[in-house]
């Protein structure tokens, strides 16, 4: 979950940004929230370009409210390119936990999907 919306943020959002910190308030995982969320990468990514770790972080957290809603094909999108991200810059990501993390998050994904072998493909993966 993101909680420094101000780093995120353009500043000449502060609307957006008070209602976001709101609908989070409520509710961290809202459908609601994810529409938000969903604004601000767009946004971000027009007008602010393509910081590769605040882009991920966005899609992480898309991909964490869409799982906790069950909504799983999107979740999945939003992991596999949160990945990708950071797989393209390796060399600046800061540890491989958060990859590790990353991978658990599709695997998981994989065994709500019953697709087992999948998911244990995934999960090895992370322990790379």
């Amino acid at each position: 979950m993101i909680t420094d919306w101000t780093a995120i943020m353009p500043s000449q959002n502060k609307d957006l940004e008070s209602h976001i910190k709101d609908l989070q308030a409520k509710n961290p995982y809202s459908m609601d929230l994810a529409t938000q969320v969903g604004k601000v990468l767009k946004t971000y990514q027009e007008k602010r370009g393509q910081d590769y770790l605040i882009v991920a972080r966005l899609q992480k957290y898309l991909g964490e409210i869409y799982y906790k809603n069950d909504h799983l094909g999107e979740a999945l999108e939003y992991f596999k390119e949160t990945l990708r991200i950071f797989k393209d810059f390796k060399e600046k990501t800061p540890d491989s936990l958060e990859v590790a993390n990353y991978l658990n998050n599709i695997g998981l994904i994989y065994c709500k999907q019953n697709n087992l072998d999948k998911a244990l493909e995934v999960f090895k993966e992370s322990l790379k």
